[in-house]
């Protein structure tokens, strides 16, 4: 229980000014990226039966994209607050 209540108050903290254990961008890139597969697997399941390999190809080039653009901002984010 004390853990659960450490783990909500740290996450109302990313919301005010205070400092917080848990990285504003990583959660909010977390969430960005936990709603877009929830979407791409949506639109796969509703239509799998009229799509064809280019569709399925094309909207998971997509995502890679968008995780790529992440995953590349974030390190880039580390190495110049490393230098810093």
């Amino acid at each position: 229980m004390k853990n659960l209540k450490w783990f909500f108050s740290e996450l109302i903290k990313l919301l005010s000014d205070e400092k917080s254990y848990f990285s504003k961008k990583r959660v909010e890139s977390f969430i960005i990226f936990l709603a877009v597969l929830i979407t791409y697997v949506w639109y796969c399941i509703v239509n799998i039966t009229t799509m064809n390999a280019t569709d399925f190809t094309l909207v998971s080039g997509a995502m890679m994209v968008y995780s790529g653009y992440t995953v590349n901002s974030i390190q880039k984010e580390k190495k110049m607050n490393k230098e810093i």
